[in-house]
């Protein structure tokens, strides 16, 4: 993570015909790179300043809409956002440069690999004094726990990344190695994506290296990890889960590889075997994808306070039935101080001399050094020897006096934990945002596959090395393109052989399936506030006194049940009651409303953040626009604009219709498997207790804690009908002005209306038998029996014993319709019957798969009463 100096300049066409800063050995203008990077110059400079315009207002949008953005545009703070801008300029490298650093990563590679067999076995290379032994044991991530290790003897590498930069000279120079996790691929792969979307006419005529399948080539290295026939092996990704810097590319690169995301409590170890639990029982785990430290993989052996690991998880590796990418241990090779003696590693293990070189890296642990460094310190970048990241680095020169002697304290106290190295003079490559064309040094990351394998999927990024860290928006305006010339031959890759018969799927993780329960529900609650406020606004505000405005009380009083409030709620005075004029804004886009749209949207979206490999691109784009488009509303509500889309329902219409296109994404782009089941119950479970709740309240509204039953209108009828949606169901069923028993039998009984309570519950089983398979496990059946009780409930119900008919309950009908307009007392008691038997199911759904609960399918092996 070696530091540019700051040489950010203008450079104009002629800079780079003439060579300009960023010249270089096979950069310059006569070399095929440097052609190729001329040739896009005059290409960019072509284009109109609308072009430009429109092409980065696109990139914008693009990002937005794919996450990178996690509030709206507009409000993003300017501090927070990258001075630069999208990045249109790619980094090229010709095909026979390429070679010569494929050439010098592999021997690297090979030479890590060897001695971390090495260490973790005979330690032959400390015997030798090569390497100090002080730099290996003072190093936390030297694990003697995983010495020798059955599975990793051939190889402790499956997954890892070299950072590059050039020097004044033009030569390549490895500056970081990332051999215990190598992250940052699937930025390269969104780079390329939007590129090509963005701007295709830089792409015409060029021979470029495809990069679309890393995910592939990275599938290729775990099956040959664990050697299961027909690629049957069943692996996952292990990682901290979205709090982590990077999660946004865990959740890319799993979702390509088909692989979950799995943290350490969705894992167990039972009887030296790992198991993930699911929503059906646990299923064995044959390999892991780790972008977790090996010290927070196993609280038991290694880091005891780590929340992130699986306790045993050391056995499974030992006993061979777990293999591990990359080996555990391996961490131990990213310590900065081992690199000061890599070239005599390399020599050590391969008799060869070092194909790629690295910056000079001193020992702080060395007295002259040390003097070295504080006689010269505005020379001198300082790290620390085994810990990552931006905030261990120090650019000495930019340190005030007070923070320097603080600083050099703590060296003197421990000074084995710090490298220094010269500050470099980069590189200068050109780069072209909206600010205009400028140059800036580079970073360019190199995945390596395997020992024998260099990925042309590589990433570059402008600044400091140590920025890829930062924040994603700020990263997808840094990051480059690299376009990788076609040149060199480029080595066969082996295709395992097709499965006769295709493998099943994982199981849904419980952490999983409660994250799309409640999406589910967050959704569906979403759209029925905004489908009621949609009706219920523009009616009479129940504390006028008129009889229009108390004859519309109930239909307030369903929108506040349906809103989390009580049935009067929309009655009350005080300080904190709520006025006609805020009931949009409050309902529609106050954040401290738990039951507003947008709340129900932001934590829709933030369950969804936790599990981004489970949805297409295409789910994410809508889901993540919707919630960005109203967020944006909401920070500028104050504004004349949105106060009109409130008024006029402009913009709850706009939240159904975009709800609606959520529903038809999934229904087309997800797998119909448990993920899309759970998000399904979820829906239906939350459907058909709103419209129960709606119905009651309409019918026979609690006022004042009291119930009040009378007459219902056939306008309020109708608009019920319009609130949920049932208008057409209901007159192209009875063909005739609502009538209450009617609409209470459509309601609930009608097995074609997707909003009755009966359709609602058909699914939800259907979604459970679908998910657990008809006969499910014992003790697993439970939420299936309570559904298909509440469906008997709701079959068995006649509704002409709770609207009997004129003059059986004091009422006179005004019309030749025989069926009553009011319900019997008994009726809002019935409906609150079965909105408890609702909630006791939502209650069985968390108990039986949600929660992290597991089902061990041999239950005898725990059993110590069975015999053995």
């Amino acid at each position: 993570m070696f530091a540019a100096p700051s040489t950010s300049s203008n450079m104009s066409q002629g800079n780079l015909a003439s060579g300009g800063q960023w010249q270089s050995q096979g950069q310059g203008p006569n070399s095929l790179s440097g052609t190729v990077t001329m040739q896009l110059q005059n290409t960019l400079s072509s284009l109109s300043p609308d072009q430009l315009n429109r092409i980065f207002s696109l990139a914008d949008e693009l990002r937005e809409e794919d996450g990178s953005y996690l509030e709206p545009r507009d409000s993003i703070r300017p501090e927070r956002r990258s001075e630069s801008g999208f990045d249109l300029m790619p980094l090229v490298v010709a095909g026979e440069e390429w070679a010569r650093i494929e050439a010098g990563l592999i021997q690297r590679v090979r030479a890590w690999n060897l001695f971390l067999r090495d260490i973790y076995s005979g330690q032959e290379i400390l015997r030798a004094n090569v390497v100090p032994y002080e730099i290996v044991y003072a190093d936390p991530n030297f694990h003697r726990g995983c010495a020798r290790l059955p599975g990793v003897t051939a190889s402790y590498l499956q997954l890892s990344a070299f950072d590059l930069q050039q020097d004044s000279r033009g030569q390549w120079q490895v500056v970081e190695d990332h051999l215990g996790v190598a992250e940052g691929a699937s930025y390269a792969l969104k780079k390329r994506q939007i590129l090509r979307q963005i701007a295709p006419r830089l792409f015409d005529g060029r021979e470029i290296l495809p990069i679309e399948d890393f995910a592939i080539q990275v599938l290729d290295v775990l099956q040959e990890l664990v050697r299961e026939p027909d690629g049957a092996a069943r692996g996952v990704l292990l990682a901290r889960g979205s709090s982590d810097t990077h999660y946004l590319d865990h959740a890319a690169l799993a979702r390509q590889m088909g692989l979950p995301i799995v943290q350490g409590s969705d894992l167990v170890v039972l009887d030296s075997r790992l198991y993930l639990k699911t929503i059906g029982g646990v299923e064995r785990v044959d390999v892991i994808l780790r972008r977790l430290s090996t010290s927070l993989l196993d609280p038991v052996t290694f880091d005891r306070t780590s929340r992130y690991g699986v306790p045993g998880l050391l056995s499974c590796v030992r006993k061979g039935a777990l293999a591990m990418a990359n080996g555990l241990g391996s961490d131990l090779a990213n310590n900065r101080a081992l690199v000061a003696h890599l070239p005599a590693i390399i020599e050590y293990y391969t008799g060869e001399k070092p194909l790629l070189a690295s910056p000079q890296v001193l020992e702080m642990r060395d007295v002259d050094v040390r003097e070295e460094v504080a006689d010269n310190r505005d020379a001198y970048v300082i790290r620390h020897a085994w810990q990552r990241g931006p905030s261990h680095e120090w650019i000495v020169r930019h340190m005030p006096p007070h923070e320097w002697n603080r600083f050099w304290q703590e060296i003197e106290a421990a000074p084995s934990e710090f490298v220094a190295h010269k500050v470099p003079v980069q590189t200068l490559y050109p780069s072209w945002t909206a600010n205009g064309s400028n140059a800036a040094a580079v970073t360019l990351r190199a995945f390596a596959l395997g020992q024998d394998r260099i990925s042309s999927c590589a990433l570059a990024w402008t600044g400091m090395a140590s920025s890829l860290s930062t924040s994603v928006v700020q990263m997808t305006d840094q990051i480059k393109d690299v376009w990788i010339l076609r040149g060199a031959s480029t080595p066969s890759i082996s295709v395992h052989a097709q499965a006769e018969e295709a493998p099943s799927r994982l199981r849904l993780t419980s952490r999983v399936a409660e994250s799309l329960f409640w999406m589910g529900r967050y959704v569906e609650r979403a759209e029925l506030t905004a489908r009621l406020l949609r009706i219920v606004q523009v009616q009479p505000w129940p504390m006028l006194d008129s009889i229009a405005a108390r004859q519309r009380q109930s239909l307030w009083a369903a929108m506040a049940a349906v809103s989390g409030h009580a049935a009067d709620f929309f009655l009350q005075q005080g300080p904190h009651a709520v006025t006609s004029q805020e009931i949009p804004f409050y309902l529609m886009l106050d954040r401290e409303h738990a039951g507003s749209v947008i709340s129900c949207l932001r934590s829709c979206r933030q369950n969804a953040e936790n599990i981004r490999e489970h949805f297409p691109p295409e789910v994410w784009s809508v889901l993540n626009r919707l919630y960005l488009q109203i967020a944006l509303h909401a920070d500028q509500a104050s504004t004349e604009q949105v106060r009109m889309v409130l008024e006029d329902r402009s913009l709850h219409q706009e939240v159904i219709t975009q709800l609606d296109e959520l529903t038809g994404a999934l229904e087309k782009h997800m797998l119909h498997n448990d993920a899309w089941h759970f998000w399904q119950l979820g829906v239906y479970a939350e459907r058909s207790l709103m419209t129960i709740l709606t119905l009651k309240e309409v019918l026979a509204p609690e006022i004042g804690g009291s119930t009040f039953i009378g007459p219902v209108s056939s306008v309020n009828l109708d608009l019920l009908l319009q609130m949920l949606a049932g208008q057409y169901a209901y007159r192209s069923l009875y063909h005739a002005r609502p009538v209450a028993a009617r609409v209470a039998r459509l309601l609930l009984q009608d097995q074609e209306f997707p909003r009755s309570a009966l359709f609602c519950l058909q699914n939800m089983r259907h979604a459970l038998t679908s998910t657990l398979g008809d006969r499910p496990a014992k003790g697993a059946d439970a939420p299936v029996m309570h559904c298909s009780r509440l469906i008997t409930e709701l079959n068995f119900i006649d509704i002409a014993t709770y609207f009997p008919r004129g003059g059986e309950n004091g009422s006179t009908l005004t019309s030749e319709d025989d069926l009553a307009d009011m319900p019997t007392p008994e009726f809002p008691r019935k409906l609150t019957e079965l909105t408890e038997m609702l909630l006791d199911f939502n209650v069985l759904i968390s108990d039986h798969y949600l929660d992290h609960q597991v089902i061990l399918r041999e239950p005898e092996l725990f059993d110590l009463s069975t015999p053995r």
